[in-house]
């Protein structure tokens, strides 16, 4: 788990400095943009100008106030091109890099994650299965696993029953041999 917490904090990293590498080429568009928009504007009024000074009097101050605006003009197309020709550095191309790598990284983590949880799903399935045949016939999944033991104990027993010796009947001794209880309560008494 940790591989993917670091996985996903180079992920954001890499598209945090992607982002400001990119405002950053945007910025420098937009500002470059607003000085060729304000040129050209510039340009316009000039131009504009020029053509009213070239109605009134035949060149005089219009030609200088054409030859400004044609002047603007040019410099706001420079700008223009140079805006649309930006482009973000090499920096980039690594940071790129790195966002994939991580991407690869997360996926494959993900992946691992999702393995070990049809793993698991498969576990608890079988596990399902086992208690629901347990549940509806128990000799089914007991008998094979009890039998064998069973057996076992049952041939040891037999083998120790026959292979036992028998006690012998015993034998009264003839010097030994005592009176019935009768008798002797009758020599007592007398």
């Amino acid at each position: 788990m940790e591989v993917f917490v670091r996985h996903l904090k180079i992920l954001w990293s890499a598209e945090r400095m992607l982002g400001e590498l990119k405002l950053r080429v945007v910025t420098h568009k937009i500002i470059l943009g607003a000085i060729a928009a304000l040129a050209g504007l510039f340009g316009l009024g000039m131009l504009n100008l020029a053509a009213f000074f070239a109605l009134q009097v035949h060149m005089g101050p219009a030609g200088s106030a054409l030859i400004v605006a044609v002047a603007n003009l040019v410099f706001a197309g420079i700008l223009v091109s140079i805006a649309s020709k930006l482009a973000p550095g090499p920096e980039v191309k690594i940071v790129e890099e790195v966002r994939e790598i991580a991407l690869a990284d997360i996926e494959a983590e993900a992946q691992a994650v999702q393995n070990e949880l049809r793993m698991v799903r498969d576990e608890i399935m079988s596990m399902q299965a086992s208690v629901s045949r347990l549940l509806h016939n128990p000799l089914e999944l007991l008998a094979p696993k009890a039998i064998v033991p069973l057996i076992a104990a049952a041939t040891q027993i037999i083998k120790n029953w026959d292979s036992s010796p028998k006690p012998a009947p015993k034998k009264p001794a003839a010097s030994k041999r005592r009176a019935p209880a009768a008798s002797r309560r009758k020599t007592k008494s007398s």
